[in-house]
């Protein structure tokens, strides 16, 4: 086995005769000042002979500012006729020049591409000349032992044999970076395979994807280990949103840490964008775990919803502008919707009985686009209607249609909140009046039923959030409208909120 020729690297894949010379003529011809001779060279080509074998150069005088000008023409044992263009008389001279001696030589040629590739395998053998180390051993001497042991095979030059080793004995996964899994990746998702993902969803993807990238990007994803991803998960930080509290601090760029519930969704992000580096594009072992899957999965802890005194309702409704806004939250404090089910609220969907007294709410699904014609088909719950909103709906005639058409209703709602000195919860609103119902009717079946929601969510979150001594006080609170418009001119909200803002400025400073 030890005993065969041995074979470079660099003798490979291009071989030349030495007993037959190169016969290239007049090679500037292209470039020449005579007229006739350049048109003729670019019309015939020149010649580039290696024995018997002919490889002709054209020039494309027409070519546009960085098109490739320069063809090299050869055809193969077979007749098979190849091109390959290059920019520049210099590429194409030398590519043409190994081609002839390849065909010389009995050999395939190859093209640019396969060239490229080669080039690149070099890299790998010495990749395996480092691991084959510790043994004595280099890859030149394991490929001539295999020659020497491969000369039984009939019709085998030892070229061939060398090409059909290195393809077969190349690395098995084709290594990438992080920056080449990044647009098929969003591509797999946005397509729907498994199903037809939400654009806030694919958003939060893109977002997630996006800073992995800044810092992951220029990294082969076969070499992030475990601990890069975990600190990475642990680090994280979001921009603040209305539902945070002014009392976390931000960093010195206006951010703040991430909650476990956001580090989990970034942990599912990338968990699936190594599974489809491994799964598609073949970049990971597909019998090992990704960096990502071997973390253990973050666990969100349990958030325990946060709920308004009934002083802070009466407070909040007595700052409210008109009735419009003072309905759009009774639905919420006295009904339990949501923001997104109260905003798609008709006049249809409030239910009267044979007398002609309201006595639920129609709540369909947050669907974009809805109307009122298609809400037969999306309609999911009914919830009541308690006294306090019954009480409201009787002191208010409601206009047909859609009840609440002004955009941007929680935004306000929230801010006026702000202005009554209440500091904003998330969903807030809904959570009071779960907690609250659930220690008039004392059955979380029927009050998970009413809120939409699963008994289980009812059990682990929503017990035992009020007092016993708020529950008659919250009850017995009836919003006034008495004097107010249905519509109320109001500015924007964000000229509320610079208004609230410059007022708590100018007393702090007072206070100083």
């Amino acid at each position: 086995m030890g005993g065969g020729a041995k074979l470079t690297f660099k003798e490979f894949p291009v071989r030349q005769n030495k007993n037959k010379s190169i016969i290239m003529k007049n090679i500037n011809e292209f470039e020449s000042n005579h007229n006739a001779t350049r048109r003729r060279a670019r019309r015939k080509g020149i010649k580039v002979k290696v024995g018997n074998v002919v490889v002709k150069i054209y020039c494309d005088a027409d070519a546009k500012a960085g098109h490739k000008a320069y063809r090299v023409v050869s055809s193969d044992a077979g007749g098979k006729l190849c091109r390959e263009m290059f920019a520049t008389l210099d590429e194409a001279r030398t590519f043409a020049e190994q081609t002839a001696a390849a065909l010389n030589n009995g050999e395939r040629p190859y093209t640019r591409e396969q060239i490229e590739e080669l080039l690149k395998l070099d890299g790998r053998v010495r990749q395996w000349n480092e691991q084959l180390a510790p043994l004595g051993r280099i890859v030149d001497q394991v490929i001539a032992d295999v020659l020497s042991a491969a000369q039984i095979l009939p019709g085998w030059t030892c070229s061939q044999m060398a090409t059909e080793i290195r393809a077969r004995h190349a690395t098995i996964k084709n290594y990438m970076f992080v920056k080449d899994v990044e647009k098929p990746f969003i591509k797999h998702i946005e397509s729907g395979f498994k199903r037809k993902y939400s654009g806030t969803y694919i958003a939060q993807l893109k977002r997630f994807v996006r800073d992995f990238m800044v810092q992951f990007g220029s990294r082969r994803i076969d070499l992030i280990s475990p601990e890069e991803i975990r600190d990475y998960i642990t680090a994280m930080r979001v921009t603040p949103r209305s539902r945070h509290s002014d009392e976390i601090p931000r960093d010195k760029d206006g951010m703040i840490p991430a909650e476990q519930k956001t580090k989990q969704a970034l942990y599912n992000c990338l968990a699936a964008l190594f599974r489809h580096a491994r799964d598609l594009l073949q970049a990971l072992p597909a019998e090992e775990r990704t960096a990502v899957e071997r973390l253990d999965r973050p666990e969100a802890k349990l958030k325990i919803p946060q709920v308004y005194l009934p002083r802070n309702i009466a407070a909040c409704f007595g700052v409210l502008p008109d009735v419009e806004l003072i309905l759009f939250v009774a639905v919420q404090v006295y009904a339990g919707l949501r923001p997104c089910e109260a905003r798609d609220l008709f006049s249809d969907d409030i239910v009267p009985d044979d007398q002609g007294i309201p006595v639920a709410i129609l709540v369909r699904h947050h669907i974009a686009k809805q109307t009122a014609t298609s809400s037969d088909q999306v309609r999911t719950r009914k919830a009541p209607i308690t006294p306090p909103l019954a009480a409201l709906l009787r002191a208010i005639k409601l206009p047909k249609g859609k009840l609440f058409p002004r955009t941007n209703m929680q935004s306000y709602a929230l801010e006026f909140l702000c202005q009554a000195g209440v500091a904003p919860k998330h969903d807030a609103f809904r959570h009071t009046w779960v907690s609250f119902r659930l220690e008039v009717i004392k059955d979380r079946n029927q009050v998970a039923i009413e809120a939409g929601h699963t008994t289980d969510v009812q059990m682990d979150s929503y017990e035992g959030l009020v007092l016993t001594t708020d529950v008659k006080p919250y009850w017995a609170y009836v919003p006034s409208v008495e004097g107010l418009p249905w519509h109320a001119k109001i500015p924007p909200v964000t000229t509320l909120r610079y208004r609230r803002k410059a007022r708590q400025k100018a007393a702090a400073q007072g206070a100083e």
